[in-house]
């Protein structure tokens, strides 16, 4: 009996240190993955900074977005959403989303105000 008991505590000890390891690795990515000012698209031909107007792809779909953050893998955008056959508008709820750099299309131009 006292062996099952012992089994068991070193199992759920295992899987805590499991837990803890992963952790600790999710933070190290964390911190190596730090925000930056720019960073140039995947073709090397487009460089972008915070506060750029970018359209970025998302399930097969593009959506207009403004950065709000960059680090060296991914891009923070707050996108748009579709408002009738060919306009975009700014949710009431923002849409912020990070989008890995490929899946930023190019650039875009600042919308224009109704």
């Amino acid at each position: 009996m006292w062996q099952i008991y012992h089994q068991k505590i070193e199992d759920e000890t295992k899987a805590k240190e499991a837990k803890q390891a992963e952790r600790k690795k999710l933070r190290e990515e964390k911190k190596r993955d730090k925000n930056i000012s720019t960073f140039t698209d995947v073709q090397g031909s487009e460089t972008y900074q915070k506060n750029y107007y970018v359209i970025v792809k998302y399930e097969e779909n593009h959506y207009p977005g403004q950065v709000l953050n960059i680090t060296e893998k991914q891009i923070r955008v707050n996108a748009m959403i579709k408002s009738g056959l060919n306009s975009w508008k700014w949710s009431n709820d923002p849409d912020v989303v990070w989008y890995e750099k490929e899946d930023v299309v190019t650039k875009n131009n600042e919308p224009k105000k109704n």
